[in-house]
């Protein structure tokens, strides 16, 4: 997507015109693996096992309320769930066209064609205004 084009978006969601959503997911962990450490000269590294959970995270900005819709699963997220998380966007979606900013990661790939009809024909949208990627993050 163009900066442009971006910026012109941007300043239609300011306005209301538009409803612009920034999508993306992260993971987290409990007990990140360790890189480096430190061990009394002579004895060997050790590390006690600290078997936390793992939690991931799949949110969309709101640039025009400047809110943040998100859900959390316990594992890694993937395609089926994006599709999930955005027809739960979509379904409470007011008037506005809505126009949905990806970055170029694999899972958002796998969103199938059929998906994405279904979703331009229920929401009354032409395709090049609803999905687009976009590497860098709003500012």
């Amino acid at each position: 997507m163009k900066q442009t084009t971006l910026g012109k978006l941007q300043q239609a969601a300011r306005e209301g015109a538009v409803r612009l959503l920034y999508l993306d997911e992260a993971g987290f962990h409990g007990s990140p693996p360790v890189q480096r450490s430190w061990s009394p000269r002579g004895l060997p590294h050790q590390v006690e096992p600290n078997h936390h959970c793992r939690r991931s995270v799949i949110g969309a900005l709101d640039f025009g309320e400047n809110t943040l819709i998100h859900a959390s699963h316990s594992g890694t997220i993937k395609a089926p769930n994006v599709e999930c998380f955005i027809d739960g966007m979509l379904a409470r979606a007011n008037a506005l066209p809505t126009v949905i900013v990806l970055d170029n990661a694999s899972i958002h790939h796998g969103i199938s064609e059929a998906t994405r009809q279904r979703w331009l024909l229920e929401h009354k949208a032409n395709e090049s205004s609803c999905f687009s990627s976009q590497p860098t993050v709003p500012s």
